[in-house]
């Protein structure tokens, strides 16, 4: 059986509601849930080396967000939610999408793999 992981305790990661300069919604969920999917249907170290490159995704995030494009689907919400393409390797699977807030605060929306259909505010909200 495998352990459940869980990145509100993560001291990589820092407070449940603030990680490396950025601030959680309902990300930090999909983080654990996602993590927890490579976990149980590939292996421990495929999560472990998915955390690792998340960590890396979100640190980035910590220097010019606005850097990274606007979503594709961002005409259908009502703020600029962009989004930060990351994977294990050189091959990128899944994204960060976010939102930049005043003075610079990068609130996470979720962490989705590219594959996923286009996204709703439903979705994120």
């Amino acid at each position: 059986m495998t352990t459940k992981r869980n990145y509100t305790n993560d001291a990589r990661l820092g407070t449940a509601n603030e990680v490396l300069g950025c601030t959680f919604g309902s990300g930090r969920r999909s983080l654990d849930d996602t993590a927890n999917w490579w976990s149980e249907n590939r292996s421990p170290q495929q999560a472990d080396r998915w955390e690792a490159a998340s960590i890396l995704a979100l640190r980035s995030l910590e220097t010019r967000p606005d850097r990274c494009p606007l979503i594709p689907e961002h005409k259908t919400f009502p703020f600029e939610a962009r989004n930060h393409c990351f994977g294990v390797g050189r091959r990128k699977t899944h994204r960060i999408v976010f939102a930049i807030r005043p003075r610079d605060i990068v609130y996470v929306l979720g962490v989705y793999h590219l594959s996923r259909d286009w996204l709703s505010l439903d979705d994120i909200v």
